[in-house]
């Protein structure tokens, strides 16, 4: 994928996010195991600065790791 603008300084906090696959746009939930060739836009909005990220690519591929398990159930810390 190709970064536009300049890498900001990480680790930073995502807000919001929106991935387009051709003319079709996932925003929030996509589908997992998910490979796609054409046109691919990640946008990520920064939560300190509203900032947005854009990447852009030819193809995308996105499996699973581990073990499946609901997001609601998940042990989530946002400060860790």
């Amino acid at each position: 994928m190709l970064f536009e603008d300049q890498l900001p300084e990480l680790p930073m906090d995502i807000y919001d996010g929106e991935l387009t696959l051709g003319r079709t746009k996932y925003d929030g939930l996509i589908p997992v195991p998910l490979r796609f060739e054409g046109e691919v836009r990640l946008t990520l909005t920064m939560r300190d600065d509203g900032r947005q990220l854009l990447f852009s690519g030819a193809e995308i591929t996105i499996e699973t790791s581990g073990e499946f398990r609901f997001v609601e159930t998940a042990p989530f810390d946002p400060f860790d």
